[in-house]
């Protein structure tokens, strides 16, 4: 595959490019340099979880209403005196013992993310009150809808 990437010219180049798979191969072979290293997937994944998890927090704070995962974790908080991140570790947990017995067992950087991602919803709750100011929640919609965007 290497050496027909390498014969490719700009406008086959940019064609290939159209599918993920095909950028990456191409990004790959131009920047051998900046290539992702496993050191630099561990930073980007605890980078995203950290910023999906303030946004999450954002949502919360905001009070205009939560998504459907993050309403599940919400009922599961509420009813067993969890926090919010405990509560997504045990929904994902039960996740995660149904794909291992369906044969797809999580990866480490799954763990990893559901991990640093509650902690960091937890902690991000914790630092931080409820506004009643409409102005300040719908500030907070806008910070959470950047972060989780940032961290995807």
């Amino acid at each position: 595959m290497r050496t027909k990437i390498r014969r490719v010219g700009p406008a086959s180049r940019a064609l290939l490019a159209l599918t993920r798979h095909g950028a990456l191969a191409v990004a790959s072979r131009l920047h051998a340099e900046r290539a992702i290293t496993p050191t630099r997937r561990a930073l980007a994944l605890l980078a995203g979880s950290i910023l999906i998890g303030i946004g999450v927090a954002s949502f919360r704070r905001a009070d205009f209403g939560l998504p459907p995962y993050d309403m599940m974790l919400s009922a599961i908080s509420l009813h067993t005196g969890l926090t919010l991140g405990q509560s997504a570790w045990v929904a994902a947990g039960v996740l995660y013992i149904i794909s291992t017995s369906l044969g797809r067992p999580p990866s480490l950087a799954t763990l990893a993310f559901t991990f640093v991602n509650g902690l960091t919803v937890d902690a991000a709750l914790s630092l931080t009150s409820a506004p009643t100011a409409v102005p300040v929640r719908l500030v907070l919609v806008g910070i959470g809808l950047t972060s989780i965007a940032a961290g995807i």
